[in-house]
């Protein structure tokens, strides 16, 4: 693989991340003002697939239940 070649693969990745990461944010803003909604409803709202719905959701649930275990503890 050329340099060039290298360069541009590591932009992809780059801009990839960076979606990953928007994503994950719309979603986390749309669950504080939606609390009871499906995956389908999150990816129409925010047009994305139900899939990376899904995957947002759990990883935002996930997040809030580490947060909430450590605050139980004494």
């Amino acid at each position: 693989m050329s340099t060039v070649q290298e360069i541009l693969v590591g932009q992809k990745d780059k801009q990839g991340e960076a979606k990953k990461e928007n994503n994950y944010e719309r979603v986390k803003v749309y669950l504080s003002t939606h609390s009871k909604v499906t995956d389908r409803d999150i990816a129409e709202a925010l047009t994305m697939s139900t899939n990376t719905a899904n995957k947002r959701r759990r990883l935002i649930q996930d997040a809030m239940n580490r947060v909430n275990a450590m605050s139980d503890k004494p």
